[in-house]
């Protein structure tokens, strides 16, 4: 599993490079429909952004699966022509499903430093970044009844287009190692909590999966 893991994070990666380089190269395929990048007075050399995860507002989550919407703010510097740190964050707490049956509630960071293959102060195209996370959850459904803690870390990797002016678009994935340390529990006949018993949790998993509008800033 672990080397399996390995593997598809060097091919993410080297996926990344490869088309990274050749986007480099290539001209702009949308050109032709949304006009060339001066027409669309694009921010070509900003030095930060602010965006939201388009995906998490109507409860799409990576697996991808269906669940309670999440709030979800990020903020992104740009510098040296190739670099940018982005910092996000994310809350739930909220039900969903049939009548409300479920619940989902998470606080969630996650620290993103990216490397850029454009390479020339534009920060759009293919990157690739190491991601650090933290958070907590408390999950409830017919099955289970879950809350706890969480960390993790591995490799994210996207594209970045731009629009118009400082919009742009973004798609993210990030796989990664997870630990999480949960209790189940219960509730008695006054609706309080009952803790039954301690678990954890190590695995790894698609840990993002993200539909990205941002707004860019000189």
């Amino acid at each position: 599993m672990k080397g399996q893991f390995i593997k598809v994070c060097m091919l993410l990666l080297s996926v990344c490079t490869a088309t990274g380089t050749l986007h480099a190269q290539a001209k702009d395929p949308f050109e032709k429909w949304l006009g060339t990048r001066q027409e669309r007075k694009i921010v070509e050399q900003p030095k930060w952004s602010v965006g939201t995860n388009l995906l998490e507002w109507i409860g799409v989550v990576p697996g991808p699966k269906l669940t309670a919407w999440g709030a979800n703010l990020n903020a992104e510097y740009y510098f040296k022509e190739k670099y940018s740190v982005k910092l996000i964050a994310a809350y739930s707490n909220h039900g969903y499903g049939k009548n409300k049956s479920k619940f989902q509630g998470f606080t969630s960071y996650t620290l993103e430093p990216r490397y850029w293959f454009q390479k020339d102060g534009t920060f759009t195209g293919f990157y690739a970044a190491p991601y650090f996370q933290l958070g907590d959850f408390n999950d409830e459904n017919s099955e289970r009844k879950l809350t706890g803690t969480f960390w993790g870390a591995g490799v994210s990797g996207g594209y970045m287009y731009p629009l118009w002016r400082g919009l742009t678009l973004e798609l993210n994935l990030g796989l990664g190692y997870r630990h999480a340390g949960a209790k189940r529990y219960t509730y008695n006949g006054d609706c309080v909590r009952c803790f039954k018993q301690k678990e954890n949790k190590n695995q790894f998993v698609l840990s993002s999966l993200a539909l990205n509008l941002q707004w860019r800033f000189k």
